[in-house]
């Protein structure tokens, strides 16, 4: 760490005594201990300062995040519901111009539009976690059996086979 040099204007007649050089490595290590603790303090004060900085910048990002996704979720939120509620007109008002398929698939539709605006929901729901959002038991079940229904449609035209097991329930956020 450098050099600690004692100067005299008379020179030294006398070698330095075994209790002299004690002393002197006493003093030495406590400079150089003072020394390393003010390293390690301005080490310290520079990394709390960039953790700061790093926080206020995710703290900006999540906020971002967040007005991003609420926006998002509104905005589709007019589109979905309309193609939920025209699809129901369009059975009602040609049921019986309809064959099973065609009114099947548009079943599909209302559903879609119903599971996207429940998607979009847990979207915000999501955002919300580490805010107090709770956590429950979720039927992993029920997950697959939604995500079937809502493929339903590929899985049919592409001739799959969909084999599934026994699923744990779990903690979650149910949305």
């Amino acid at each position: 760490y450098g050099t600690l040099n004692f100067t005299s204007t008379k020179p030294r007649q006398t070698p330095w005594t075994d209790k002299e050089k004690a002393l002197l490595r006493i003093i030495r290590s406590l400079i150089s201990s003072k020394l390393e603790r003010k390293r390690a303090q301005q080490k310290f004060q520079e990394l709390t300062l960039s953790l700061e900085q790093s926080n206020k910048k995710l703290a900006r990002r999540n906020e971002q995040l967040t007005t991003f996704a609420h926006a998002l979720s509104h905005d589709l939120g007019q589109p979905i519901r309309a193609l939920g509620g025209l699809s129901k007109i369009l059975k009602q008002s040609a049921a019986n111009k309809l064959d099973a398929g065609e009114k099947q698939y548009l079943d599909y539709i209302v559903e879609s539009s119903h599971r996207i605006r429940d998607l979009t929901d847990s979207m915000l729901q999501f955002m919300k976690v580490g805010t107090g959002a709770s956590v429950e038991q979720v039927c992993l079940e029920k997950v697959v059996k939604t995500t079937l229904h809502d493929l339903a449609p590929e899985i049919s035209a592409s001739a799959a086979v969909v084999q599934k097991a026994l699923f744990p329930l779990f903690q979650a956020f149910s949305s």
